[in-house]
């Protein structure tokens, strides 16, 4: 079955170690994702389970009827064993200075970078709530879903992905050919995943340029590549392609010198830790919450922040290397790792 509708993989963002007032400007990392190169989205249904709404006339011609409910980058499961990754870097960083050193002095490049994303879906697919239709442009909503950003097959940072905003201009309503698809996502902070080697060092340099600026996925092409379509069994689908895309931060964060000190204050001790890890905000952080997250980014001890010194109960996990996210009022993050012997 043919599929109107385009569907855009995100996403990533970042937090860094440190926030500043210095970031003034858009930082840039173009990426692309191409049907050639077993790169892009695979969208899809699932006969029986879930399958989107219709697509509302007169926008359903040559038999594209139904929404997809699910999307994933294409190396999701067994979609495209040739597949590998979902889009990877192209052309050159505005900012990112010193990831394009760190990636240089390591003999890599922006193509090394990679992304992945488990499936995002249409939540419950009620029209105004999840979707709308206004003239001839339809706006989705997607969320859920996980993603990550990667140095070739080493993980560097992972999250969950922000709500993705996809708006498909289908322009004449007899023909799928000249529908215009865009999407962008809402700004979040990722978990430094990276344990050790090049890979800690890209994901680190990564995070340093974002200076306290979250990030988001701006998306200005996505095309059918043919429209190739993907049959198995009750599920059907589409492949498509990220032809224009960039990872973008935030333009700046207003910190004040003071907020930048209490950050670079915190102490997180002792690591390695055996029963128990300090975590010292400083009086002026204000600090709302601290997380203990593991390796796979899943949060295992979190405590509201009561004084300016913490105490993390640590002994009932397992060793091994963790993260300790502190949150502030402000919205700001710091997160530092940790040992657990």
């Amino acid at each position: 079955m043919k599929q109107k509708s385009i569907f855009l993989v995100v996403i990533f963002c970042c937090v860094s170690l440190f926030a500043t007032s210095s970031a003034t400007s858009i930082s840039i990392l173009p990426v692309q994702g191409l049907e050639a190169s077993h790169q892009g989205i695979i969208a899809w249904n699932i006969t029986g389970t879930k399958v989107g709404h219709a697509i509302p006339a007169p926008y359903n011609a040559f038999g594209n009827s139904y929404a997809y409910y699910y999307f994933a980058t294409r190396d999701k499961g067994s979609f495209d064993g040739l597949s590998t990754t979902g889009m990877h870097g192209v052309g050159v960083f505005t900012g990112f200075s010193k990831l394009d050193s760190t990636l240089t002095a390591n003999g890599k490049s922006i193509s090394d970078i990679n992304l992945r994303m488990e499936s995002c879906n249409l939540g419950n697919d009620t029209k105004q709530e999840d979707w709308d239709l206004v003239g001839a442009v339809e706006t989705r909503k997607y969320t859920g879903g996980t993603y990550a950003i990667l140095l070739n097959n080493d993980t560097l940072l992972t999250g969950d992905m922000p709500q993705l905003q996809l708006t498909i201009n289908y322009n004449e309503s007899n023909t799928p050919y000249d529908d215009q698809t865009s999407g962008i996502t809402g700004y979040s902070l990722p978990i430094l995943t990276a344990t050790s080697g090049v890979p800690l060092q890209v994901a680190s340099a990564f995070m340093s340029d974002l200076a306290g600026r979250k990030i988001r996925l701006n998306f200005t092409s996505i095309q059918p590549a043919g429209q190739t379509e993907y049959l198995s069994g009750n599920i059907f689908g589409g492949f498509f392609e990220i032809q224009h895309g960039q990872i973008e931060t935030e333009v700046s964060i207003p910190t004040a010198d003071s907020q930048v000190s209490s950050l670079l204050d915190v102490q997180i001790f002792p690591s390695p830790a055996q029963n128990e890890l300090h975590v010292q905000t400083g009086k002026t952080m204000n600090a709302s919450k601290v997380s203990v997250v593991n390796l796979l980014g899943e949060t295992v001890i979190e405590s509201v922040v009561g004084t300016s010194e913490l105490v993390l109960p640590v002994s009932n996990l397992s060793p091994g290397v963790y993260f300790c996210v502190v949150k502030c009022l402000n919205g700001q993050s710091l997160t530092r790792k940790f040992v657990k012997e």
